[in-house]
């Protein structure tokens, strides 16, 4: 629940020479609810990473005087509950020669942990479960080595691996090393979580620009410095480009480089009887129930209809696959013909729990679309008779 910001230049460069004024500054601006600590991890002069940060909340002048670097990291924190403002819990963390931040929430974190062979429970120094992530991602890194395609591949199984026991979370993460950047766009179902925010006084009304549905979406944009700089939202994002969903890209000088997070094998990394117990909800390829309208309407009119008639919000809008949550854990994906071909519309409803929660759910969406838009939609499934 937290905010960052990276660059990535092909020389050396100060926090304001590769971001500029209005970025640093806007970013700075979100820690009046980002308020849990900062920090701050860089590509040092002897290719080592260095980092730093602190448990108050950041300011601006906390990077005056920062060594340039050729690639550096910010983060901005929104303590989770049970996670206290203390250095240890202080992100990015830095281990192996690697430095790593995550946005999201893992709960209950004990489910991580059951990912974690002893000696690596041992290692952890916080109460945190970025940092339980952060170790099953460097258990991945060092059985992959040095090359980087390997390693691209050795991320994204570490995300699976965390996405079968989290499947509804925002595993949204940058890793910088020694020569580039590991930014991870995973944003599962997870919605911006407005009642924490609401729980310190920033009721929607008053919250800072980028905390709408959009809210886990990471982009990119090729600054006037001539730096990559990838940031969550919070900051003027016009012009950006949002990365690929669900995939993990390397970004160094030569440019950037994605690589998918393809579906996890069902019962993957399962190394606990945590993760074994009757409630727990392995991650299985989701089923899919598909809805038809026969209107001319664009992608984005459809899903605002569909938000409305549901209640509830768009969430990764502008991403490639923008979705809306349905009651029980199903959401609602559209897809349109392409331009120039007639209708139908489809609505894909998809579910994890199975065909017959997909095909209830959409069911239910079908009811309350008629209902509340007055649309005539038919179900391309057998629906049994009443």
């Amino acid at each position: 629940m937290s905010r960052m910001l990276a660059y990535v230049a092909d020389r050396p460069l100060t926090p304001r020479e590769a971001w500029d004024e209005g970025v640093l500054d806007a970013f700075a601006d979100l820690a009046r609810l980002h308020a849990d600590g900062w920090g701050s991890a860089w590509i040092d002069a002897g290719g080592g990473v260095g980092s730093a940060g602190g448990v108050e909340a950041f300011e601006p002048g906390n990077l005056d005087g920062a060594a340039a670097s050729v690639a550096r990291i910010v983060y901005l924190r929104f303590a989770s509950k049970g996670s206290p403002a203390l250095p240890e819990n202080t992100q990015p963390f830095v281990r192996d020669g690697l430095a790593f931040q995550h946005n999201g929430l893992l709960a209950p974190r004990d489910r991580g942990l059951g990912l974690l062979a002893p000696a690596d429970v041992a290692q952890l120094v916080g109460t945190t479960d970025s940092e339980v992530y952060f170790a099953v991602v460097r258990r991945h890194l060092r059985a992959a080595g040095p090359d980087e395609s390997a390693r691209l591949t050795a991320i994204a199984a570490a995300v699976n691996e965390v996405r079968a026991v989290y499947p509804d979370a925002c595993l949204n993460a940058f890793l910088l090393d020694d020569s580039g950047l590991f930014v991870v766009h995973s944003a599962g179902r997870a919605a911006t979580p407005l009642p924490a925010f609401a729980e310190r006084g920033f009721t929607p009304d008053l919250l800072p620009p980028g905390h709408g549905p959009d809210y886990n979406t990471l982009r990119v944009v090729r600054a006037a410095s001539g730096a990559f700089v990838v940031a969550t939202t919070g900051v003027d994002q016009d012009g950006w480009d949002a990365l690929p969903v669900d995939s993990v890209s390397r970004i160094d000088v030569a440019g950037i480089r994605s690589v998918p997070i393809e579906p996890a094998v069902a019962g993957a990394g399962i190394r606990s009887v945590l993760m074994t117990l009757p409630n727990f909800r392995e991650a299985a390829p989701n089923a899919v129930a598909t809805l038809v309208v026969q209107l001319a309407v664009t992608k984005l009119d459809a899903l605002a209809v569909i938000s409305l008639a549901v209640d509830s919000p768009v969430l990764a809008a502008g991403s490639a696959r923008p979705r809306i949550e349905l009651d029980g854990g199903a959401w609602a994906e559209v897809d349109i013909p392409k331009f120039g071909e007639p209708p139908p519309l489809a609505i894909d409803v998809r579910s994890p729990l199975g065909l017959e929660h997909a095909r209830l759910s959409a069911l239910a969406l079908a009811a309350a679309l008629e209902r509340e838009a007055g649309w005539s939609v038919y179900p391309d499934f057998p629906v049994a008779a009443p």
